[in-house]
């Protein structure tokens, strides 16, 4: 409590002295506006990237979803591993290695 004490003092003592000069309390208003201003605007870009990361993720799921029920579809009709593979990398233009990566986790 005895800490508590004297930082509000110094606290209480700083605004004594900038109520007392016009110039620093002007200084002391435009840094708190500064400083609300770049919290705003941090708080703004953080809701703009999660809303964007949000859409990003729902266009990743959609398209591995699409890639699936492709593989899942070609292989019912009992079409080979190469030719589902060629049309997945035609279909989505992914790289053999992805389409690959695909198959692997899709085909039963």
């Amino acid at each position: 409590m005895a800490k508590t004490d004297k930082y509000v003092e110094k606290a209480y003592n700083n605004l004594i002295e900038l109520s007392a000069d016009e110039l620093k309390w002007l200084d002391y208003e435009e840094r708190e506006k500064a400083i609300r201003d770049y919290n705003h605007q941090m708080k703004y870009q953080f809701l703009d990237g999660k809303e964007e990361g949000i859409k990003k993720g729902i266009d990743i799921g959609k398209r591995e979803g699409s890639i699936q029920t492709l593989i899942e579809t070609l292989q019912e009709l009992e079409i080979s591993i190469s030719e589902t593979k060629n049309r997945v990398m035609k279909k989505f233009s992914v790289s053999e290695e992805e389409a690959e990566r695909c198959i692997g986790k899709c085909w039963k």
